[in-house]
């Protein structure tokens, strides 16, 4: 069975290859999902269709080709912290963008049952 980090880390790279199928499964029925307020996606969402539907589905308001990267990932027990960066390409002219970030886990029985994303918003929407 992996460690909660693994797990975190194989989630990041099934996002990364598109596969979201794969990563709603490895969320629980009742995950809660906060994104920064300011954002188009920003609020709490409860569920995984509610991620997709509301997060997820929403990143293209901002920007294309969004892949998270992870620069440190460090695992307490239930907690999992990601430390990296949103990388996207800004709407419109297609720059590249990359946004500092920090994502918190907690993973119980091999599910995601929560994340919090913390980033500068203003800054995000700033690089539009």
């Amino acid at each position: 069975m992996a460690t909660n980090v693994e797990f975190v880390e194989e989630l990041y790279m099934k996002f990364n290859s598109g596969d979201i199928p794969a990563v709603t499964d490895g969320m629980a029925e009742n995950i809660v999902w906060s994104e920064p307020a300011g954002m188009p996606y920003g609020g709490v969402y409860i569920g995984p269709q509610a991620v997709v539907e509301g997060v997820f589905m929403r990143l293209e308001e901002v920007g294309d080709d969004f892949h998270p990267s992870i620069e440190q990932i460090m695992g307490l027990g239930d907690t999992v912290v990601v430390i990296g960066h949103i990388n996207f390409k800004r709407k419109g002219d297609g720059v590249g963008i990359s946004v500092k970030t920090v994502w918190v886990h907690t993973v119980v029985d091999g599910r995601l049952l929560s994340v919090d994303t913390l980033f500068d918003s203003a800054e995000a929407l700033s690089l539009n």
